[in-house]
Formats: structure tokens, C-alpha cells, sequence
């Protein structure tokens, strides 16, 4: 990776997640002639918007170098702007559609939007003038309060939940081999915990409600991560045995 005198940015090619709004609509052909072909793809939606996907990858990036620029700057400074907020709903919103691509035909506008939404992102960063003003406001500190408030809850049901990967941990760890144990059986034990008995992991408390397990910080009661439905805790297991 080489770096331009600018701000200590790398090159474009290695800092923006698409080089081109051209790339872009290349990207969203290739993305719409998929959804046409679905279900009869034999690619799943992961190697296109997923963890598998070039999409994923290059947003991953982005946001890397950005938060790599702004913390040199001051330790903090990235998560007191707006960008990581847009990056992690950005990121939950597409590992949703990974869940039901039946949805992503529908999603596609907003993902063009959101695509040309990096690319101006990229090249605002690129403006020394710009970039200057952004670490100027952001050390200001009721400004940086006000964002700093809004990307915490954003980031709060964003992520996943630190509680329900150490209540797996926890069942898998009681069982006499991880290997016995699977994604369905630890469900159904998982079920067995309401918010009236809960399942307690160091600061958490897992249960299910309606369909969904979550987990909260037992201080506070306050949702920690987001919850997760059957159909995507196969994902969340994956997570829990690494």
C-alpha cells in the first residue's frame, strides 16, 4: 500500500471502495443481472453483498483507512463522526439481505445510493480543506457529544451481541465435545431461558421473547447488540465456536 502527500491517505485505489461511479453501475448491473437469475443462482448471496463479497471487502477498506486517519489525528475522533454510524448500518442492513435475498431486488436502489454515498465520501476525504474541517468540528467537544450519542445507539443495535456469542461459549463449554453439539440443539437450549429466568454470561442475560434471543447488560438492562432470529443464529454460532 503506498501513501500520497495528502493528509498521509494512501492511493485512491487503496483507500476508496470504488474507484468510480462507472465501477458503480458496473457493480449494480452485475448485482441486478443476479437477482434476476435467483433462485436459480448457483452463487449464494454472500460472495455478492456478504462476508465473502468484493462489496464487503472493499467498504471494509474504506472505513478502515478513514477511522486510520482520524485517529492518528486524535485517539476518539472517528467514532465522534457520523461515518461509522453510516458504515455499521450500511453493514447490518446487507448481512439482513444476506439472510433473505428474496428482498434484494427490492433493496437495490438503496444500495446504489448508498454505494455513490462512499465514493463521495472517499473524495471529501481526498480534500485536504475538507478533511481539516472535519477534525476541527469533531474536536469540538458539544458537537462531538451530539454525534458521539447518535453513533453509540446506532452502533448499539448494529452489532452483534457480545452476551449471546458467551452464552453459546457456555453451552458448548458444559457439553462433552463441541462436535455434539449443534446450531439447532443449542437453539432449543437457548429457548429454555425467558427474561424471567435468563441465562446469566459475565455482564449479560440471555433469553428469548417472541421468537428472538437476546441479551441485555444485567446493570443496566440495556440491549446489548442486536437480537437474533432462528434463521440467522446459525451465523452467530459460526461466530461463537471460532
Amino acid at each position: 500500500m503506498t501513501e500520497n502527500c495528502n493528509g498521509g491517505l494512501p492511493a485512491w485505489e487503496d483507500f476508496s471502495a470504488f474507484d468510480c461511479a462507472f465501477e458503480i453501475d458496473s457493480f449494480m448491473d452485475s448485482l441486478a443481472d443476479w437477482c434476476e437469475a435467483y433462485p436459480d443462482s448457483q452463487e449464494p448471496a454472500e460472495y455478492r453483498i456478504g462476508e465473502k463479497s468484493f462489496l464487503i471487502r472493499r467498504l471494509n477498506l474504506q472505513a478502515t483507512e478513514m477511522e486510520r486517519v482520524l485517529e492518528r489525528e486524535k485517539p476518539g475522533l472517528y467514532r465522534r463522526t457520523w461515518y461509522p454510524g453510516f458504515f455499521d448500518q450500511m453493514f447490518v442492513r446487507l448481512d439482513e439481505l444476506v439472510e433473505s435475498p428474496d428482498n434484494l431486488k427490492a433493496e437495490l436502489p438503496w444500495i446504489k445510493e448508498s454505494a455513490l454515498k462512499t465514493l463521495i465520501i472517499a473524495h471529501e476525504f481526498f480534500n485536504p480543506a475538507y478533511l481539516a474541517k472535519v477534525v476541527k468540528e469533531t474536536r469540538t467537544e458539544a458537537v462531538g457529544n451530539a454525534i458521539r450519542n447518535n453513533n453509540k445507539n446506532a452502533a448499539q443495535k448494529s452489532r452483534a451481541s457480545k452476551g449471546i456469542t458467551l452464552a453459546i461459549q457456555h453451552l458448548l463449554k458444559i457439553a462433552q465435545s463441541n462436535s455434539e453439539k449443534t446450531a439447532e440443539q443449542i437453539w432449543r437450549a437457548l429457548k429454555r431461558y425467558d427474561e424471567s429466568a435468563p441465562l446469566d454470561c459475565d455482564d449479560f442475560s440471555v433469553f428469548e421473547v417472541d421468537g428472538e434471543l437476546k441479551s441485555i447488560y444485567r446493570d443496566t438492562g440495556k440491549a446489548d447488540g442486536r437480537a437474533i432470529k432462528k434463521n440467522s443464529f446459525h451465523r452467530a454460532f459460526a461466530r461463537a465456536k471460532k
